[in-house]
């Protein structure tokens, strides 16, 4: 925990001297890390409103704000990042993650079919995709 407050500090004295510094991104994903989100949700809006295409940011925004309960909003974002970069597979398992929690199959399913395509070494992916199938399955009957 140490090692990460020191490079907290260190990210926010480079962003100090430099205010236009893309480190915002990485401050913001440790920040994250720390349990810190609303200064990383502040910190990532407000560098992104310089930066509105910074794929990155709009990354960790999304995951941060799903991870402050902000499903709507992460999902936005993230889906905005996949129209930028549709085989974006960070994206995509964090989307896959977030819809398999919340038994929102109909959403998980085109994304765990993208991710069998583009990672087809991954045992987990065709196993999560007939998961959610059956589970999708199920609840219609």
């Amino acid at each position: 925990m140490a090692e990460l407050a020191q490079r907290i500090a260190r990210y926010r004295e480079i962003l100090l001297k430099d205010p236009l510094s893309r480190v915002y991104v990485p401050l913001a994903d440790l920040l994250q890390q720390s349990g810190e989100l609303e200064e990383a949700l502040l910190l990532l809006e407000d560098g992104l409103s310089r930066n509105p295409g910074h794929q990155a940011a709009m990354v960790v925004l999304g995951r941060a704000l799903l991870q402050a309960g902000r499903q709507d909003h992460g999902v936005k974002v993230l889906h905005r990042v996949l129209e930028l970069s549709p085989d974006n597979f960070v994206v995509l398992r964090t989307l896959v993650e977030n819809f398999m929690q919340r038994d929102a199959f109909t959403h998980a399913l085109p994304m765990l079919e993208r991710l069998v395509e583009i990672e087809p070494e991954q045992q987990e992916w065709p196993r999560q995709l007939a998961e959610a199938r059956e589970r999708m399955g199920a609840a219609s009957d």
